[in-house]
């Protein structure tokens, strides 16, 4: 794999999401690439550098390209600190506004483990102080986690990860393939895509999450 087909794809990366590419992490694309080639069934990736030099390039490969640029890594209550900090700024900060409705977006939620936490955090909220109804927008760039996500499905190992005995009892439901959010928490998250380097998500919201993003973006 020549250093400038590799060029070729950190940059293009980087100018329609953001991500880069440097040489701590330039293995990772090349692993990637190679899986997107198997996946096409391209012999090299110089047959995927042409692909994504014809007139009219191919979306599909571009999303495909996309979907593995990014780093899905994630799970259910991630740095517990958080949470205690986002219960204090919505009773010291967004409860003084008085809101109808608490509007919350969370904009690289991968899988949904990071929107899913947030709505368990403020349900469990509700129980200790009088809360208004929240609604909570988590996009990704990337089509595959965001499959997952919509569907609201976890194996036993995902909800390992940071999902104590009692919440997973109280917000999920066993399924044959998984544990599955139960709708009266899952309903309250819109899962949708969206490109941070051009978002088309409107606002006002009371709280941004972008947790997990700059460490991979040029700052």
């Amino acid at each position: 794999m020549s250093p400038d087909i590799l060029t070729f794809f950190s940059r293009l990366i980087e100018k329609e999401t953001g991500i880069i590419y440097g040489e701590n992490n330039i293995y990772q694309l090349k692993s990637r690439l190679e899986d997107i080639c198997k996946h096409f069934k391209l012999a090299t990736v110089e047959e995927l550098h042409r692909e994504f030099n014809q007139v009219v390039p191919n979306s599909i490969m571009r999303q495909k390209l996309f979907d593995h640029a990014t780093n899905n890594e994630t799970l259910f209550f991630r740095d517990p600190s958080f949470f205690t900090a986002l219960e204090s700024f919505i009773l010291r900060e967004v409860l003084l506004e008085m809101p109808n409705e608490i509007r919350i977006w969370s904009a690289a939620s991968s899988t949904g483990q990071e929107a899913l936490s947030v709505a368990m955090a403020l349900e469990e909220m509700c129980s200790r102080v009088p809360l208004p109804p929240f609604s909570i927008i988590a996009t990704d760039i990337c089509d595959k986690a965001l499959v997952k996500a919509r569907s609201g499905i976890y194996s036993d190992f995902e909800v390992m990860r940071g999902l104590s005995d009692e919440r997973k009892s109280r917000f999920f439901q066993k399924e044959t393939d998984g544990w599955k959010a139960k709708s009266s928490l899952h309903g309250k998250i819109q899962f949708g895509y969206n490109n941070l380097i051009r978002s088309t998500v409107k606002g006002p919201f009371h709280i941004i999450l972008c947790r997990n993003v700059l460490i991979y973006q040029k700052i």
